[in-house]
């Protein structure tokens, strides 16, 4: 879902611009080019089975393997679940 939010927002902005009589010419071309990433990523991630069930992103199992578990986990709850939700990346 986090190839897809970076777009989700830009759309977001674009309605509330849009909204507020805002001009959106460079919103509008910032959205194309979002959903175009977007689209690409997510395409990227399906074909490396990513949307499969138990499945996670290949680079996840590289820095668990380099990282002790505990500090693993304090990456896990300040990077991976707050960080990208926060941030959109």
């Amino acid at each position: 879902m986090t190839d897809t939010l970076p777009a989700i927002y830009i759309a977001h902005f674009n309605v509330w611009a849009r909204l507020a009589g805002l001009p959106t010419s460079r919103l509008d071309m910032l959205l194309a080019f979002g959903l175009f990433w977007s689209t690409r990523l997510s395409f990227n991630y399906w074909r490396k089975g990513g949307y499969q069930k138990g499945s996670e992103d290949y680079r996840w199992a590289v820095l668990r393997e380099k990282i002790p578990g505990p500090l693993f986990f304090v990456f896990n709850v300040t990077f991976i679940s707050l960080a990208q939700s926060v941030s959109g990346t």
